[in-house]
């Protein structure tokens, strides 16, 4: 029997990985899987969203030119901004004046120099409720400033400057005063005119006799229709002090600021008891609302005129009453 040979089972060897190159395949790995949550925190970062806003009034300005930089902001109501604010990233800029408004603060800048510029991060600084302090940031602003000389300012000509000549002689430097000077004078003559017109026209209807002047008032009573109007009281207290007046004018004691029994104690003649009805019965219609009828108010007028006529004085005392009033005019 042919002996049997067993062999020896024959085992591949496999060699074990290298740890180095296995921790740099891990930290790889890692990389990648990481590095977009880091990339997205940065930009988070850098991008972080202003809470403050800033603003110019103008995109583009000259040299010279003044404009103003507005800062907007919502704060509440106990914070506290000192004054004058605490304003960072202005550098370089010529601050004329700063006011603070609701929730926003403006900077009137002086524009003195050419070329675009761009302010840097501009950042304020504020007290919260606490009194601790606390800073509100904005993103930089940029503002495009002209020339003078134009969209091509090497193109521009340049003119020397020349020396100021004088082109005016001396008084007419004066034109405006001496027309000013020539206005006041003309304005106070027409003044003085116009016054002494009225005090003309015055004394001229003060001198007029009384029943002339009773009888001219009582003409433009009826020309100014206050009864037909409706405005009876109206009609009746003129109608009843020009009456009174004329009385004055002819008996001689106050009847304008006397009361109807006052003027009946008064009154002595009998040729006046035809006023004294007119008075008593006016005093009714301004006090009592009494309503006469269109006729006895025409009754009334033409017993009024009446009265006048039958008091005046006769021919030869209105001539020589005319005739000091000549007189008088002439001087």
């Amino acid at each position: 029997m042919d002996p049997v040979l067993l062999k020896k089972p024959c085992l591949c060897r496999v060699s074990p990985i290298n740890h180095a190159k296995a921790c740099l395949i891990i930290f790889i790995l890692w990389v990648l899987f990481a590095l977009p949550f880091l990339l997205e925190a940065k930009e988070s970062d850098s991008a972080r969203t202003p809470d403050m806003l800033a603003y110019f009034n103008s995109s583009a300005v000259h040299v010279g030119d003044i404009v103003k930089l507005t800062l907007t902001y919502s704060l509440s109501p106990n914070a506290i901004i000192s004054d004058p604010p605490q304003i960072e990233g202005l550098d370089g800029l010529t601050v004329i004046s700063v006011k603070k408004g609701p929730d926003q603060i403006n900077l009137s800048i002086l524009v003195d120099r050419l070329g675009s510029w761009k302010t840097r991060e501009i950042t304020l600084i504020y007290n919260n409720e606490q009194g601790q302090p606390q800073t509100l940031f904005t993103a930089p602003v940029s503002l495009e400033i002209m020339s003078n000389l134009g969209e091509k300012p090497a193109e521009a000509h340049l003119k020397p400057i020349q020396d100021i000549i004088n082109t005016s002689s001396g008084w007419m430097k004066r034109w405006p005063w001496l027309l000013g000077l020539g206005g006041l004078i003309m304005i106070i003559a027409l003044i003085f005119w116009y016054i002494r017109g009225h005090k003309q026209k015055g004394l001229k209807e003060e001198c007029l006799p009384p029943y002339i002047q009773a009888e001219k008032e009582l003409n433009h009573l009826e020309a100014q229709g206050l009864f037909e109007k409706g405005q009876v009281k109206a009609y009746y207290f003129r109608f009843s002090e020009i009456l009174r007046r004329y009385l004055e004018a002819l008996r001689g004691f106050p009847a304008a600021e006397m009361t109807i029994e006052e003027i009946i104690v008064r009154v002595v003649k009998q040729e006046d008891q035809s006023l004294l009805r007119l008075l008593k019965h006016a005093d009714l219609v301004k006090f009592a609302d009494t309503r006469p009828t269109p006729a006895r108010k025409e009754g009334e007028m033409q017993e009024a005129k009446a009265y006048i006529n039958r008091t005046k004085p006769d021919q030869g005392q209105e001539n020589s009453a005319e005739k000091s009033q000549g007189d008088f005019y002439e001087l």
